[in-house]
Protein backbone atom coordinates (compact mmCIF):
# COMPACT_ATOMS: atom_id res chain seq x y z
CA UNK A 1 0.00 0.00 0.00
CA UNK A 2 1.44 3.36 -1.01
CA UNK A 3 2.14 6.15 1.45
CA UNK A 4 -0.48 8.25 -0.35
CA UNK A 5 -3.22 5.65 0.26
CA UNK A 6 -2.24 5.28 3.93
CA UNK A 7 -2.37 9.05 4.42
CA UNK A 8 -5.75 9.21 2.69
CA UNK A 9 -7.22 6.45 4.92
CA UNK A 10 -5.81 8.13 8.02
CA UNK A 11 -7.34 11.44 6.95
CA UNK A 12 -10.76 9.81 6.43
CA UNK A 13 -10.57 8.16 9.88
CA UNK A 14 -9.75 11.50 11.52
CA UNK A 15 -12.75 13.09 9.78
CA UNK A 16 -15.04 10.28 11.01
CA UNK A 17 -13.78 10.58 14.59
CA UNK A 18 -14.23 14.34 14.48
CA UNK A 19 -17.76 14.00 13.07
CA UNK A 20 -18.79 11.48 15.74
CA UNK A 21 -17.27 13.66 18.47
CA UNK A 22 -19.09 16.76 17.21
CA UNK A 23 -22.35 14.83 16.99
CA UNK A 24 -21.94 13.51 20.54
CA UNK A 25 -21.03 16.96 21.83
CA UNK A 26 -24.04 18.50 20.04
CA UNK A 27 -26.33 15.79 21.44
CA UNK A 28 -25.11 16.51 24.99
CA UNK A 29 -25.52 20.24 24.40
CA UNK A 30 -29.05 19.75 23.06
CA UNK A 31 -29.90 17.65 26.13
CA UNK A 32 -28.66 20.36 28.48
CA UNK A 33 -30.58 22.99 26.52
CA UNK A 34 -33.79 20.94 26.78
CA UNK A 35 -33.31 20.64 30.55
CA UNK A 36 -32.57 24.36 30.86
CA UNK A 37 -35.67 25.25 28.86
CA UNK A 38 -37.83 23.28 31.32
CA UNK A 39 -36.41 25.03 34.39
CA UNK A 40 -38.44 27.60 36.27
CA UNK A 41 -36.94 30.47 38.26
CA UNK A 42 -38.13 32.15 41.44
CA UNK A 43 -36.71 34.97 43.53
CA UNK A 44 -35.08 34.33 46.93
CA UNK A 45 -35.96 36.90 49.61
CA UNK A 46 -34.72 37.30 53.20
CA UNK A 47 -36.80 36.22 56.21
CA UNK A 48 -39.64 33.70 56.21
CA UNK A 49 -43.16 33.60 54.71
CA UNK A 50 -46.07 34.64 56.92
CA UNK A 51 -47.53 31.12 56.79
CA UNK A 52 -44.56 29.91 58.90
CA UNK A 53 -45.01 32.49 61.67
CA UNK A 54 -46.56 30.00 64.12
CA UNK A 55 -43.89 27.32 63.69
CA UNK A 56 -40.82 29.53 63.27
CA UNK A 57 -40.52 30.31 66.98
CA UNK A 58 -40.41 26.59 67.88
CA UNK A 59 -37.72 25.62 65.37
CA UNK A 60 -34.19 24.82 66.64
CA UNK A 61 -32.80 27.11 63.91
CA UNK A 62 -33.57 30.42 62.23
CA UNK A 63 -35.13 30.64 58.78
CA UNK A 64 -32.69 32.79 56.82
CA UNK A 65 -34.44 33.16 53.45
CA UNK A 66 -37.20 31.71 51.29
CA UNK A 67 -38.61 31.46 47.79
CA UNK A 68 -42.17 30.69 46.75
CA UNK A 69 -42.05 28.27 43.82
CA UNK A 70 -44.41 28.70 40.88
CA UNK A 71 -46.54 25.56 40.86
CA UNK A 72 -49.20 26.50 38.27
CA UNK A 73 -51.56 24.87 40.76
CA UNK A 74 -53.81 27.23 42.74
CA UNK A 75 -54.59 24.66 45.45
CA UNK A 76 -51.03 24.26 46.75
CA UNK A 77 -47.97 26.40 47.43
CA UNK A 78 -44.41 25.18 47.87
CA UNK A 79 -41.72 27.19 49.64
CA UNK A 80 -37.99 26.43 49.76
CA UNK A 81 -35.33 28.34 51.60
CA UNK A 82 -32.18 28.49 53.63
CA UNK A 83 -31.88 28.05 57.39
CA UNK A 84 -29.13 28.99 59.79
CA UNK A 85 -28.12 27.21 62.99
CA UNK A 86 -25.11 28.82 64.64
CA UNK A 87 -22.58 29.35 61.86
CA UNK A 88 -23.96 26.58 59.67
CA UNK A 89 -26.46 26.90 56.83
CA UNK A 90 -28.95 24.33 55.57
CA UNK A 91 -32.06 24.10 53.40
CA UNK A 92 -35.76 23.53 54.03
CA UNK A 93 -39.02 22.99 52.16
CA UNK A 94 -42.63 23.63 53.19
CA UNK A 95 -45.90 22.47 51.63
CA UNK A 96 -49.03 24.61 52.00
CA UNK A 97 -52.17 23.07 50.47
CA UNK A 98 -55.30 25.24 50.62
CA UNK A 99 -53.51 27.98 52.59
CA UNK A 100 -52.72 25.62 55.50
CA UNK A 101 -49.19 24.56 56.43
CA UNK A 102 -49.11 20.78 56.16
CA UNK A 103 -45.44 19.80 55.97
CA UNK A 104 -42.14 21.46 56.90
CA UNK A 105 -38.86 19.58 56.62
CA UNK A 106 -35.15 20.09 56.09
CA UNK A 107 -33.45 18.94 52.88
CA UNK A 108 -29.88 18.90 51.57
CA UNK A 109 -28.67 20.08 48.16
CA UNK A 110 -25.60 18.65 46.42
CA UNK A 111 -25.01 20.75 43.33
CA UNK A 112 -21.53 19.26 42.84
CA UNK A 113 -23.04 15.84 42.17
CA UNK A 114 -22.85 14.52 38.61
CA UNK A 115 -26.27 12.91 38.95
CA UNK A 116 -29.05 15.54 38.95
CA UNK A 117 -31.32 13.05 40.74
CA UNK A 118 -29.42 13.80 43.96
CA UNK A 119 -31.23 17.15 44.01
CA UNK A 120 -34.63 15.65 43.23
CA UNK A 121 -36.97 15.47 46.21
CA UNK A 122 -40.13 13.47 46.82
CA UNK A 123 -42.06 15.31 49.53
CA UNK A 124 -44.96 13.54 51.23
CA UNK A 125 -47.74 15.35 53.08
CA UNK A 126 -51.36 14.94 54.21
CA UNK A 127 -50.40 12.01 56.46
CA UNK A 128 -48.30 10.57 53.61
CA UNK A 129 -51.36 10.24 51.35
CA UNK A 130 -49.96 12.69 48.78
CA UNK A 131 -46.57 13.39 47.25
CA UNK A 132 -45.05 16.12 45.12
CA UNK A 133 -41.69 15.81 43.34
CA UNK A 134 -39.33 18.65 42.49
CA UNK A 135 -35.79 18.94 41.15
CA UNK A 136 -33.76 21.89 42.41
CA UNK A 137 -31.17 22.77 39.77
CA UNK A 138 -29.62 25.76 41.56
CA UNK A 139 -30.08 27.78 44.75
CA UNK A 140 -28.13 30.92 43.90
CA UNK A 141 -27.53 33.03 47.03
CA UNK A 142 -25.48 35.58 45.03
CA UNK A 143 -28.14 36.45 42.43
CA UNK A 144 -30.99 35.45 44.79
CA UNK A 145 -32.63 32.98 42.42
CA UNK A 146 -33.65 29.35 42.67
CA UNK A 147 -33.96 27.25 39.51
CA UNK A 148 -36.17 24.18 39.57
CA UNK A 149 -38.63 21.94 37.73
CA UNK A 150 -41.51 19.75 38.83
CA UNK A 151 -41.36 16.03 38.13
CA UNK A 152 -44.29 14.41 36.35
CA UNK A 153 -44.01 10.66 35.57
CA UNK A 154 -40.23 10.95 35.60
CA UNK A 155 -40.10 13.98 33.26
CA UNK A 156 -39.40 17.64 33.95
CA UNK A 157 -42.51 19.83 33.95
CA UNK A 158 -43.50 23.45 34.64
CA UNK A 159 -46.64 22.29 36.48
CA UNK A 160 -46.78 20.63 39.90
CA UNK A 161 -48.58 17.29 39.91
CA UNK A 162 -49.95 15.89 43.19
CA UNK A 163 -49.56 12.10 43.39
CA UNK A 164 -51.73 9.85 45.54
CA UNK A 165 -50.05 7.27 47.79
CA UNK A 166 -51.41 4.10 49.33
CA UNK A 167 -50.87 4.27 53.11
CA UNK A 168 -50.99 0.82 54.81
CA UNK A 169 -51.80 2.28 58.24
CA UNK A 170 -54.29 4.94 57.12
CA UNK A 171 -57.51 5.62 58.97
CA UNK A 172 -60.14 3.03 58.05
CA UNK A 173 -57.60 0.26 57.38
CA UNK A 174 -57.10 -2.70 59.68
CA UNK A 175 -53.91 -2.90 61.70
CA UNK A 176 -51.39 -5.38 60.36
CA UNK A 177 -50.27 -8.25 62.56
CA UNK A 178 -47.00 -6.84 63.86
CA UNK A 179 -44.81 -8.53 66.44
CA UNK A 180 -43.44 -6.28 69.17
CA UNK A 181 -41.00 -6.92 72.00
CA UNK A 182 -41.27 -5.14 75.33
CA UNK A 183 -38.36 -3.95 77.44
CA UNK A 184 -38.31 -7.31 79.26
CA UNK A 185 -37.88 -9.25 75.97
CA UNK A 186 -41.49 -10.51 76.00
CA UNK A 187 -43.07 -10.79 72.53
CA UNK A 188 -46.55 -9.43 71.79
CA UNK A 189 -48.62 -9.51 68.59
CA UNK A 190 -50.74 -6.39 68.09
CA UNK A 191 -53.66 -8.33 66.63
CA UNK A 192 -53.86 -10.42 69.79
CA UNK A 193 -54.72 -7.32 71.80
CA UNK A 194 -58.18 -7.00 70.27
CA UNK A 195 -60.07 -6.95 73.56
CA UNK A 196 -59.03 -3.36 74.26
CA UNK A 197 -58.53 -0.05 72.50
CA UNK A 198 -54.93 0.68 71.53
CA UNK A 199 -53.33 4.13 71.40
CA UNK A 200 -50.00 3.79 69.58
CA UNK A 201 -47.16 6.27 69.28
CA UNK A 202 -44.35 5.71 66.72
CA UNK A 203 -41.37 7.66 68.00
CA UNK A 204 -37.57 7.96 68.18
CA UNK A 205 -35.21 9.13 70.92
CA UNK A 206 -33.55 11.81 68.73
CA UNK A 207 -36.83 13.11 67.26
CA UNK A 208 -37.47 16.68 68.54
CA UNK A 209 -41.25 16.74 67.74
CA UNK A 210 -41.55 13.37 69.54
CA UNK A 211 -40.06 14.83 72.71
CA UNK A 212 -42.32 17.86 72.44
CA UNK A 213 -45.53 15.79 72.49
CA UNK A 214 -44.51 13.34 75.26
CA UNK A 215 -45.66 15.45 78.28
CA UNK A 216 -49.15 15.69 76.77
CA UNK A 217 -49.18 11.96 75.98
CA UNK A 218 -48.32 11.25 79.61
CA UNK A 219 -51.29 13.36 80.70
CA UNK A 220 -53.53 11.44 78.32
CA UNK A 221 -52.44 8.05 79.68
CA UNK A 222 -53.00 9.15 83.26
CA UNK A 223 -56.45 10.51 82.48
CA UNK A 224 -57.64 7.29 80.85
CA UNK A 225 -55.85 4.83 83.15
CA UNK A 226 -59.18 3.48 84.42
CA UNK A 227 -60.53 2.83 80.90
CA UNK A 228 -60.13 -0.19 78.64
CA UNK A 229 -57.30 1.56 76.75
CA UNK A 230 -53.69 0.45 76.34
CA UNK A 231 -51.07 3.08 75.53
CA UNK A 232 -48.05 1.75 73.63
CA UNK A 233 -44.96 3.55 72.34
CA UNK A 234 -43.26 1.74 69.44
CA UNK A 235 -39.68 2.47 68.40
CA UNK A 236 -36.88 1.01 66.29
CA UNK A 237 -34.23 2.54 68.57
CA UNK A 238 -31.99 0.23 70.60
CA UNK A 239 -32.99 -0.72 74.14
CA UNK A 240 -29.79 0.96 75.34
CA UNK A 241 -30.77 4.30 73.77
CA UNK A 242 -34.33 4.10 75.10
CA UNK A 243 -33.22 3.20 78.62
CA UNK A 244 -30.77 6.11 78.51
CA UNK A 245 -33.57 8.45 77.46
CA UNK A 246 -35.93 7.18 80.18
CA UNK A 247 -33.34 7.83 82.90
CA UNK A 248 -33.77 11.58 82.40
CA UNK A 249 -37.21 11.77 80.77
CA UNK A 250 -40.63 10.52 81.78
CA UNK A 251 -42.60 8.59 79.15
CA UNK A 252 -45.53 6.67 80.65
CA UNK A 253 -46.52 4.72 77.55
CA UNK A 254 -45.72 0.99 77.54
CA UNK A 255 -42.41 0.77 75.69
CA UNK A 256 -42.24 -1.67 72.74
CA UNK A 257 -39.54 -2.44 70.16
CA UNK A 258 -40.10 -3.50 66.56
CA UNK A 259 -38.00 -5.69 64.27
CA UNK A 260 -36.43 -4.35 61.08
CA UNK A 261 -38.85 -6.15 58.77
CA UNK A 262 -42.02 -4.80 60.38
CA UNK A 263 -40.76 -1.25 60.89
CA UNK A 264 -41.30 -0.56 57.16
CA UNK A 265 -45.03 -0.49 57.90
CA UNK A 266 -44.55 2.59 60.08
CA UNK A 267 -42.14 4.30 57.68
CA UNK A 268 -39.10 6.50 58.28
CA UNK A 269 -40.74 9.65 59.67
CA UNK A 270 -41.61 10.41 63.29
CA UNK A 271 -43.79 10.82 65.22
CA UNK A 272 -47.01 9.11 64.20
CA UNK A 273 -50.05 8.48 66.39
CA UNK A 274 -52.78 5.86 65.97
CA UNK A 275 -55.96 4.78 67.68
CA UNK A 276 -57.04 1.18 67.00
CA UNK A 277 -60.47 -0.08 68.08
CA UNK A 278 -61.25 -3.51 69.56
CA UNK A 279 -61.76 -4.96 66.08
CA UNK A 280 -58.21 -3.87 65.01
CA UNK A 281 -59.54 -1.07 62.81
CA UNK A 282 -57.54 2.17 62.71
CA UNK A 283 -59.91 4.98 63.68
CA UNK A 284 -57.34 7.75 63.97
CA UNK A 285 -53.99 8.40 62.29
CA UNK A 286 -51.79 11.48 62.25
CA UNK A 287 -48.21 12.47 61.50
CA UNK A 288 -46.11 15.12 63.19
CA UNK A 289 -45.92 16.11 66.83
CA UNK A 290 -46.44 19.20 68.96
CA UNK A 291 -47.34 20.08 72.55
CA UNK A 292 -51.09 19.98 71.75
CA UNK A 293 -51.14 16.64 69.95
CA UNK A 294 -52.67 14.87 72.97
CA UNK A 295 -55.78 17.07 72.70
CA UNK A 296 -56.40 15.88 69.15
CA UNK A 297 -55.86 12.26 70.17
CA UNK A 298 -58.19 12.63 73.16
CA UNK A 299 -60.95 14.12 71.04
CA UNK A 300 -60.92 11.04 68.79
CA UNK A 301 -60.42 8.61 71.69
CA UNK A 302 -63.43 9.91 73.63
CA UNK A 303 -65.66 9.47 70.57
CA UNK A 304 -64.48 5.86 70.16
CA UNK A 305 -65.00 5.06 73.85
CA UNK A 306 -68.56 6.31 73.71
CA UNK A 307 -69.27 4.24 70.61
CA UNK A 308 -67.92 1.05 72.25
CA UNK A 309 -69.89 1.42 75.51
Amino acid sequence: MTLYKISKIAFILILLIFAVGCKSEQKEKDGKNRIASNLLSSKIVPGFPEILTKVEKDLPFKIHSYSKLNSNNDSIQIYVGQLKQGNKFGEWVAIVPNDTLNQFQTITYNFDAENALENQFDIEYNNSKNRVSVRISDFDTVNYKVKYAWINTGKLSDTLIVQKIEVPLAKGNYMKNIELTNINEEKININELNDEILVLNWWAVRCAPCRKEIPGLNELKEKYSDKNVRFIAVTNDSKKDVKGFLKDNKFEYEMMFINQEDQNVFGNSYPKNFIIDSSNKITYYSEGGNSDKHKEIESNLSILLRSEE
